[in-house]
């Protein structure tokens, strides 16, 4: 399986009610974009889990693309 390279960027969206709003790109056939909201972690903790979600849509996507 390929590997697809992917990113956090735009930096971190803060909300009214402590919500961390983080958003990535996986690169595939075309750019995937990815966005995902915690509530109820701190910032670096939100950081690695956001960092799971975009390692696994990379591994999703990349089940679709040929070698």
């Amino acid at each position: 399986m390929k590997k697809l390279k992917y990113y956090r960027h735009g930096g971190i969206k803060k909300g009214s009610q402590g919500q961390i709003t983080l958003y990535g790109t996986v690169e595939a056939i075309t750019d995937e974009p990815v966005k995902e909201t915690f509530l109820g972690y701190s910032t670096s903790e939100a950081m690695k889990k956001f960092e799971i979600t975009l390692k696994n849509k990379a591994e999703e996507l990349a089940q679709f693309i040929s070698q």
